[in-house]
């Protein structure tokens, strides 16, 4: 039982060039979700600013829409600090 792990851990199922493949995939899927949010985050920016409102308000609106506590909290500072 032991020697049949290490034989299956020591020799892979899946070819070399194929696992290099999925990780490039892997790579330039982040890199588009990556580019993708920036650009969600850069629309809403620049709507909030058109409108007059803060980075800030911007940001705790977002984090309130997610459930997330407001940036001064996580970081130990009170409201008066923001």
């Amino acid at each position: 039982m032991f020697m049949s792990l290490v034989v299956a851990w020591v020799i892979p199922d899946v070819p070399k060039t194929i696992v290099e493949q999925l990780k490039r995939e892997k790579k330039l899927l982040v890199d588009v979700f990556l580019q993708e949010e920036k650009e969600k985050f850069q629309l809403i920016q620049s709507l909030f600013s058109k409108d007059g409102a803060t980075l800030q308000s911007c940001s705790a609106m977002l984090q309130s829409e997610q459930g997330l506590a407001p940036l001064g909290q996580i970081m130990g500072m009170g409201s008066d600090h923001l």
